[in-house]
């Protein structure tokens, strides 16, 4: 493999890394990485929220749970995977890892889940980017409000006696149970509008979970976004392609010309892949 597709490989396309591991030569594990650039946004980080994020698709009765990573600034919150964050972890690290050690890292890190949300705190806006093969997407959403309704139940998640709070949002309605004990208004994906942080969510349809397992101070001070050449959609669009993407697998491929469609469209559905919306366009 030369090192210009195990680069694009790693670096575009992660989550394909979830079936299996990569193996490389130890020439090629030598190699610089060269992880692609990406800006600062915010060098402040408060709180890291570690997240077990579960899911499930009704049609294909599969559950997959992710671990993923809250990080919020003084300017901008991100929401991704772990294995996003320890890569940037290991960039702090190594300050200029090679091949075999980001390999190494998607090896043992690897998940399916292949979104980050950054969260512009003072514009309220949310910049959404995620890979849909071969392609790579961002939108912005500046819509995402939450109108809640406060309960009086409590609950103790995490450690932190928590109150409920409820509102409904793009075709799901949400439980949340959010802490005064930290009252800093954010929360796991684009929950947030609450006077404390929001350490757990369901919603109504019974198909996403989220719940906080550990808040530490954060290890990582900064929080980044990419600067690789994105193609910018609305968020409508967005989340059309990745409604694409799963049920007609290949459709990416076919559109960028890189496959031809040869199959019956009825095959191509047989080969849905995972697909649970948190949002309806």
């Amino acid at each position: 493999m030369s090192l210009k597709k195990i680069i694009l490989f790693i670096a575009c396309f992660p989550y394909l890394l979830w079936g299996q591991g990569v193996i490389l030569d130890s020439k090629t594990r030598s190699l610089p990485a060269n992880i692609e650039k990406a800006d600062t946004l915010d060098k402040n980080i408060q709180l890291e929220v570690f997240y077990q994020q579960t899911d499930i698709d009704t049609v294909l009765e599969a559950t997959i749970t992710y671990p993923l990573v809250l990080s919020i600034g003084e300017k901008f919150c991100s929401y991704r995977s772990y294995c996003s964050y320890r890569q940037d972890s290991l960039c702090v690290i190594k300050k200029a890892p090679t091949v075999g050690e980001v390999t190494d890292v998607y090896n043992l890190f690897r998940d399916s889940y292949h979104h980050q949300l950054i969260r512009n705190i003072r514009r309220k806006l949310f910049t959404e980017s995620f890979s849909v093969f071969p392609s790579r997407y961002r939108c912005l959403d500046s819509t995402a409000v939450f109108q809640w309704t406060l309960l009086p139940d409590t609950a103790t998640v995490c450690g932190y006696l928590c109150h409920k709070a409820t509102a409904p949002f793009r075709g799901h309605v949400w439980t949340v149970w959010w802490s005064d004990e930290i009252p800093i208004d954010a929360g796991p994906w684009k929950l947030q509008g609450l006077p404390g942080l929001i350490l757990k969510a369901q919603d109504d349809k019974g198909i996403h979970h989220i719940e906080a397992t550990s808040i530490r101070s954060p290890k990582l001070h900064f929080a980044t976004m990419s600067t690789h050449r994105w193609r910018k959609v609305t968020r409508e669009a967005a989340l059309k392609a990745i409604y694409e993407d799963a049920t007609h697998p290949g459709a990416g491929m076919v559109a960028a010309g890189l496959i031809e469609k040869k199959e019956p469209e009825a095959n191509a559905k047989k080969r849905r892949i995972f697909y649970s919306p948190y949002e309806d366009f």
